[in-house]
């Protein structure tokens, strides 16, 4: 019975956490939508024109951060990252497959624990420093650094989620999702 009502408790962290992603997406695209605008126009002012914009460089290296991690815990969701599964299709035991899923899952929190530790610092830093980049124009860094911890955050819990699951999937002698595909 208490797997049950820790089961219900997962899937209620799976579909909060499926809407966060879905906001962080948007987010995503509204900033890559941005990012295209300012790269044309810059480009259509540098070689028609024969004047880019200023601060286009800076601009898009902040994008490019808040790009990289408003979407990670979503693709993590949809299975999207690269994995080598060459070890996992050669393993004919469901369970030792399954404990191989959650020892990687567990590999993926403590990477992504360290790079959102880290990013909370820099974030931090930049906040109390006021830290700006350097060129004609200044950009404050701290809105794209918030972006590293608040993404690993992200997927530090779907990770969780997923080897809550996986536990599950131990306990109820299912297959692990890593060996059914192929």
């Amino acid at each position: 019975m208490r797997l049950s009502g820790d089961f219900i408790r997962v899937m209620k962290l799976g579909r909060l956490l499926d809407a966060v992603d879905r906001a962080t997406l948007i987010w995503g695209v509204v900033v890559v939508a941005a990012l295209t605008v300012v790269t044309v126009a810059d480009v259509i002012g540098r070689y028609v024109f024969n004047h880019p914009i200023a601060g286009v460089y800076e601009v898009t290296q902040l994008m490019l951060v808040a790009i990289v991690f408003t979407g990670i815990a979503a693709v993590q969701a949809g299975e999207g990252h690269i994995r080598v599964e060459i070890l996992l299709q050669r393993i004919q035991r469901r369970r030792l497959r399954t404990a191989m899923e959650i020892v990687a899952l567990a590999f993926g929190i403590t990477a992504f624990g360290l790079i959102g530790w880290q990013g909370l610092v820099g974030f931090l830093l930049a906040w109390r420093t006021d830290d700006y980049t350097m060129g004609l124009i200044e950009f404050p860094t701290w809105p794209a650094k918030v972006w590293i911890p608040a993404g690993s955050a992200l997927i530090c819990l779907r990770l969780l989620q997923q080897i809550t699951q996986e536990i599950r999937k131990i306990v109820s002698g299912k297959a692990s999702s890593a060996a059914s595909t192929g």
